[in-house]
């Protein structure tokens, strides 16, 4: 275990696997899993410090609610593709999340400017359940492309 570990994390080692073709889907999502992790706790951490104030728990919801939708969402395309049995996750989760995505992104600027011609909506509570509905549909969306695409 420990030997698998260390070999997880030997630049060395990963070099071989790829030049061999022995680098298993799980190893590659984990790697990348790991990676958004990172920056997903450094981002959220930067927006904290950012802020320049004590933090409600509002402010918390909205800038956790992204990090805690990515983490769980990419385990779930992830499996959609087959788990450690599928093929391609990486090159179909970036065609599919900015082939979907960017149409979502389109439809988020679009309600984000709603309040401002529908006063009704304006209030610090619209936006977090507009981007929570948005992200759980644009990733249940990319993954049925995924589990389409699945051999």
């Amino acid at each position: 275990m420990c030997l698998k570990l260390l070999s997880f994390f030997s630049t060395q080692a990963g070099k071989e696997k790829i030049q061999t073709g022995s680098l298993s889907q799980t190893e590659l999502f984990i790697y990348f899993y790991l990676i958004i992790l990172f920056d997903y706790f450094g981002s959220t951490q930067q927006a904290l410090n950012v802020i320049g104030k004590i933090p409600r728990f509002l402010d918390y919801i909205n800038i956790w609610q992204n990090s805690i939708l990515g983490v769980v969402g990419l385990i779930l395309l992830f499996l959609a593709n087959g788990g450690s049995k599928g093929h391609d996750f990486l090159s179909k989760y970036f065609t599919f999340s900015f082939t979907v995505g960017i149409k979502y992104y389109i439809l988020y600027i679009v309600l984000e400017w709603l309040p401002s011609y529908l006063p009704v909506l304006a209030s610090n509570y619209y936006e977090i359940p507009v981007n929570i509905l948005i992200n759980i549909i644009m990733v249940t969306n990319i993954g049925l492309r995924i589990y389409q695409t699945k051999t």
